[in-house]
């Protein structure tokens, strides 16, 4: 602890340059407006350490040992979400001892270790990783103009009311898609209005408002009043050879009825691996929607309904394009990743 009247880094500097002129401490205490005693133990230190600055100190003694910051780091990787007042209770009942939520967040931090928001990514099993891993590695070498014939879709719920829980835990840089630092989501219907819409890298298709719960005849309905129609608007009348449908997994895109119509109706589709909504480049297209609905007021959902179509005639084609172009990214993160989940 420094003294408590203690002389600034001004007065030490002037007190030395008087000492120097020949001037007596009784003198140099008088201009300076400090005790006789000051001045003499400012000189003495000047004469010893040849600095007026002050010396390190110690500080007060750590509360805790390295073996126990090295069994609270463990602890900590070993389950990212407990919160530090957790493990300071746990520590604190191993070692007797009080310690604090701020002492440890302090250790955690200084091991590289930072509280941040937990990342919602798809539960992948084992079978996932490898069937994602497989596809990237299928489809690294495909080029712009292969991307560019794939027709990609998906559903998504928009929301007039809701607030996501927000779950905290620690990593350090570039852990952030480590299975512990990732909050699995699973797939499910609801909220207030579902959509289905489409894409290429020349823009977006038909948005479709789906009402209810889908099934396979709601979804093959979809098909025939908006996939259809936006082959034409994204491909007008050539011949659709090399033309390819993505969509996902779900048990209404996949069921014998679905497959039968696409069989009849002529249209290919992509294989897909389950549980890849960070390869689908639609996904952060339906992000830029909600940010966009969200500039508007809305009461109700014909509002919504409203809005919805109003921003998705708005997106660009150069909007499509970027977020295309970035498949080559998205593979190499899945393949990086061996399969698991990625930042997209």
């Amino acid at each position: 602890m420094p003294k408590q009247n203690e002389l600034s880094l001004e007065k030490r500097v002037q007190i030395q340059l008087l000492y120097e002129q020949g001037k007596s401490q009784v003198e140099i205490s008088k201009t300076v407006k400090c005790s006789r005693r000051s001045v003499q133990y400012a000189i003495q230190r000047f004469s010893t350490t040849g600095s007026h600055e002050n010396r390190p100190r110690t500080g007060r003694k750590r509360i805790t040992t390295d073996r126990q910051d090295r069994q609270l780091l463990r602890e900590s990787l070993r389950n990212r979400k407990k919160t530090s007042s957790e493990l300071a209770a746990e520590l604190s009942e191993q070692i007797k001892k009080p310690i604090s939520a701020r002492t440890t967040r302090r250790r955690l931090q200084e091991a590289g270790l930072k509280g941040c928001k937990a990342r919602k990514k798809p539960w992948l099993s084992d079978n996932n990783k490898k069937a994602r891993l497989k596809w990237a590695l299928k489809h690294r070498t495909f080029t712009a103009e292969d991307w560019s014939n794939v027709v990609w879709s998906d559903e998504s719920n928009f929301e007039i009311f809701g607030t996501p829980g927000v779950t905290f835990v620690r990593r350090r840089v570039g852990e952030e898609f480590k299975p512990e630092c990732v909050i699995p989501t699973v797939k499910h219907g609801g909220g207030s209005i579902m959509v289905w819409g489409c894409m290429t890298d020349s823009g977006v298709g038909e948005l479709f408002v789906c009402e209810g719960r889908m099934d396979s005849t709601k979804y093959i309905n979809v098909l025939e009043t908006a996939l259809l129609p936006s082959f034409t608007k994204l491909f007008g009348d050539t011949n659709m050879d090399g033309v390819k449908f993505q969509q996902d997994n779900a048990p209404c895109h996949k069921s014998a009825r679905t497959m039968r119509w696409f069989r009849e109706n002529n249209t290919e589709l992509l294989d897909w691996p389950a549980q890849s909504p960070d390869l689908n480049p639609i996904e952060h297209l339906w992000g830029l929607l909600k940010r966009r609905v969200r500039r508007h007021t809305i009461n109700n959902k014909e509002d919504l309904k409203r809005c919805l179509r109003l921003e998705w005639n708005s997106i660009t084609v150069d909007d499509c394009k970027k977020l295309v172009n970035s498949l080559p990214k998205r593979i190499s993160a899945v393949i990086k990743a061996k399969g698991g989940p990625t930042k997209y």
